[in-house]
Parts: structure tokens; sequence; C-alpha cells
């Protein structure tokens, strides 16, 4: 969900909740490289000209924490008894620019 604000002629201001179900099974809390933020607020600017635009904008994923059985079979490696657990937050920046024809 996002809103969006024309503050003048050229300046837009916006907005936003996204919420993102869990993609990884607990019993799979191996991989690294997962995504596990559900909550992400969003906020970000925009300036138009007749023939150019530019904006940018943050995104702010809210910390989550999953964790995994005791018991992670994971050969060959012998690993027996082990808590895995995960924290992630996530930060993010981007910036657009454009041409209008």
């Amino acid at each position: 969900a996002g809103a969006e604000y024309k503050l003048t002629d050229h300046w837009t201001i916006g907005g936003g909740y996204h919420y993102a179900t869990n993609p990884i099974d607990r019993k799979a809390l191996l991989p690294i490289a997962d995504m596990i933020v559900q909550h992400h607020v969003t906020m970000g600017a925009t300036y138009r000209t007749k023939g150019w635009w530019v904006g940018g904008g943050y995104v702010l994923g809210l910390p989550n924490t999953i964790s995994a059985p005791d018991r992670i079979d994971f050969p060959p490696y012998g690993l027996g008894r082990t808590h895995q657990s995960l924290w992630q937050m996530q930060h993010s920046l981007f910036v657009g620019l454009g041409l209008n024809w």
C-alpha cells in the first residue's frame, strides 16, 4: 500500500508499506543469502520537468529473525544437534532518471 502527494508542479513525494510472507521453510534455514524480511517501509521523491525526471527513494526492511529446529541433518560434515538462527534487516537506496518525449 502506498500514497503519493504532489507538492508542486515539479515535486512529488511518496511513501508506502509492503508485507511479504516468509519464503523459507524453517527446516531449511541453512541458506545464507535468503531474504527473510517481511515488513518494508518506503519513501521517495521525484522531480519532473517537461523533458526529464529524476527520482530516488529509500526502503527499510524491518528486522526479522527465524530459527530452525534443534536437529539439522547436514551430511557429509556430520553436524548434528545445532541451533540455526538467522537475523536480517534491509536498507536499500535507489535512484532513477528518465526522459520524456
